[in-house]
C-alpha cells in the first residue's frame, strides 16, 4: 500500500522488535515491532506494530506532509456511540482478521475468480510481490543484525 501510495520504492529499512513471552521469543515472533523505511525520493515511513492492545486490534494509517494529512481509522465492532459531558464512549474495535478484512477477502476471491474464469489480469504484479518480499526480508535482517539494511 505504501509503495503504491508514494509511487516509490524502499531504499533502506531499519527494524527492531521484542517478544513479551518466552514462547514467542523461542518461535521468533515479535509482538511489538517498529520499522523505519526510507524511500528513494526521500520520504521516511514509520510502521509500528503491537499485538498487545487490550482494546482490540488497532490498525490506523496516517500520512502527513507539507500539504496536509490523510488518515484511515479503526473499525469498531458496531457503530454505536455514547456522548456525554464526560466524553465519548465507543465499542471495542473489531477483533479478528475475518471481522476486520471481510470485504478485502471477498475482493481477493473475486479477483482470483476473474483471473481464472475470465482470463483477466491479476491486479498485483510479479514485481510488486518481489519488491514487498525484499522489504520484509530486509526488515528481518535489520532486526536480527541491529542495523540499517539497504535494498
Amino acid at each position: 500500500y505504501i509503495r503504491y501510495a508514494l509511487n516509490d520504492e524502499v531504499a533502506s529499512v531499519y527494524a527492531t522488535g521484542s517478544s513479551s513471552a518466552t514462547e514467542l521469543e523461542e518461535a521468533g515472533v515479535y509482538d511489538n515491532a517498529t520499522m523505519i523505511m526510507t524511500f528513494r525520493k526521500g520520504t521516511v515511513v514509520t510502521l509500528t506494530m503491537s499485538r498487545s492492545a487490550n482494546y482490540g486490534y488497532d490498525q490506523r494509517v496516517e500520512v502527513f506532509g507539507t500539504d496536509g494529512l490523510t488518515s484511515v481509522g479503526n473499525q469498531h465492532s458496531n457503530s454505536s456511540m455514547l456522548a456525554t459531558a464526560n466524553g465519548f464512549l465507543q465499542p471495542k474495535l473489531k477483533h479478528s482478521f475475518p471481522q476486520r478484512f471481510n470485504e478485502a477477502f471477498h475482493a481477493e476471491l473475486d479477483a482470483f475468480a476473474d483471473t481464472i474464469l475470465f482470463d483477466k489480469e491479476w491486479p498485483i504484479s510479479r514485481e510488486d510481490c518481489i519488491n514487498v518480499q525484499k522489504v520484509a526480508d530486509a526488515a528481518k535482517r535489520s532486526c536480527e543484525e541491529n542495523r540499517v539494511v539497504h535494498l
